[in-house]
């Protein structure tokens, strides 16, 4: 690209950092596979088969903090009976997030769901070195090279020229 300042990288200063470009790309690629009629059944199937995961992850939870019907729980000496009504079974050793999910239940989400959530949502909509720009009054298009100081409201742009004729 004609002008880009080379001690500017994806994320310097003041933008989306690397990893978040490079998951962004890794995102947009994905989307436009499943845009293609030969990979759209395949990313299909891929989504559908990692959603999956969710329910079981889930039910394992539910079992685990509240006991099976069929069964009595016992912890440290103490069964459910002998427990206070509202008292709910809780270990810290598997219950540590404030979402009540054990470190393997979340490990699982991180690892088999929430990509594919990052998929469908995307990872982070803002501003990001190499992304496309539109001004709206003129219709103009730019890539974003970066912020130049920090605290500055103002970015440098690359303006695509669409008045450049190649002979």
């Amino acid at each position: 690209m004609r002008g880009m300042p080379s001690d500017l990288l994806p994320g310097d200063p003041l933008c989306s950092p690397q990893v978040t470009v490079l998951l962004e790309a890794t995102v947009q690629l994905l989307r436009r596979l499943h845009h293609s009629d030969d990979w759209a059944p395949h990313v299909n199937l891929h989504i559908s088969r990692r959603l999956e995961f969710i329910g079981p992850v889930m039910k394992e939870g539910t079992h685990l903090r509240h006991g099976q019907s069929s069964k009595e729980q016992v912890e440290g000496g103490m069964t459910d009976k002998e427990r206070s009504p509202g008292e709910n079974w809780r270990s810290p050793d598997l219950f540590s997030g404030p979402s009540g999910l054990s470190e393997v239940q979340l490990s699982v989400l991180c690892a088999e769901v929430w990509p594919v959530l990052a998929l469908i949502g995307g990872v982070d909509s803002g501003l990001r070195a190499g992304g496309i720009c539109l001004h709206k009054p003129s219709g103009r298009r730019a890539t974003l090279l970066g912020v130049l100081k920090e605290g500055s409201p103002l970015a440098k742009l690359q303006w695509e020229e669409t008045d450049l004729t190649v002979r």
